[in-house]
This record gives structure tokens, C-alpha cells and sequence, in this order.
């Protein structure tokens, strides 16, 4: 073998490897953001009351401060320990009722 064909040869290898790299890179940060967009919508699936948190993401991902005073006020919610829930029944009432202008 030649000088050009082994070093055509290394810079082939070299060009895989570097490919193999990229798409493995590709798809770790595919995963990575499909875990993040399914995670608010499999802890919303987990009961019928849901936290603050939980319930700011519900109605469209609003600000704490956006939810307690917009949102709040027109439902009733429910205190466990210092933790403030909202049934989702109600989120649903609220969304509805906005939607038709009320």
C-alpha cells in the first residue's frame, strides 16, 4: 500500500468516528428533550387534584404570580398541610368558562 491510500484509509476512519460521534450526540439530545416535553403531562396524569405547579402548566404554563392572581380567585381549591391543591374538575370549569368569554 501506498502513502495516499493509508492515509486516505486513516482519514476515512477518522471521518466514521466522527459521524458515529455526532449522531450519537443527536440522539442522547433527542431523548433528553422528548423526557422533558412528556414529564408536566405524566405528572398531570397522576391524580385529580394538582398542585400549584402543576396546575400553572395545566392552564397553558403561566407564572405563579399569573395563576394566583388570574386564576385562583375563580376556583376553589384546597389546602393539605401548608401544600394548596386544585381539583383539575375545576381548572376544566375555568378553561371552559374563559374560552366562551365569561
Amino acid at each position: 500500500m501506498n502513502e495516499r491510500a493509508v492515509s486516505d484509509t486513516a482519514f476515512v476512519e477518522s471521518l466514521k468516528s466522527l459521524i458515529d460521534a455526532y449522531f450519537q450526540t443527536k440522539m442522547k439530545s433527542m431523548v433528553l428533550t422528548q423526557q422533558v416535553e412528556t414529564a408536566p403531562q405524566s405528572r398531570l396524569a397522576l391524580g385529580l387534584a394538582l398542585t400549584m405547579d402543576q396546575a400553572c402548566e395545566y392552564v397553558g404554563g403561566v407564572s405563579r404570580p399569573s395563576f394566583y392572581s388570574n386564576v385562583l380567585p375563580r376556583v376553589e381549591s384546597f389546602r393539605i398541610g401548608r401544600r394548596r391543591f386544585v381539583l383539575r374538575s375545576e381548572l376544566d370549569k375555568y378553561i371552559e368558562m374563559s374560552s366562551h368569554g365569561y
